[in-house]
């Protein structure tokens, strides 16, 4: 994931996950499969793959084309 020096400071700053220290413990690309992962659970709901959907998210979420 390409994100601007502004970009990296938000995303470390309020969404990626940390230890009960407030150090970092993930990657953005860590963060965009855990929410990826999360969404398409929803998928099965409608009896499709989680995991299909799981990989199309992070693939839009990684190329910034869809952030939920």
């Amino acid at each position: 994931m390409k994100l601007s020096k502004t970009g990296e400071i938000v995303i470390k700053k309020r969404y990626l996950l940390k230890d009960k220290n407030g150090d970092v413990i993930e990657s953005p690309e860590e963060m965009c499969w855990r929410v990826a992962r999360f969404v398409a659970k929803a998928e099965e709901n409608y009896g499709n793959d989680s995991k299909k959907w799981s990989k199309r998210f992070f693939e839009l979420m990684n190329n910034q084309v869809f952030m939920p």
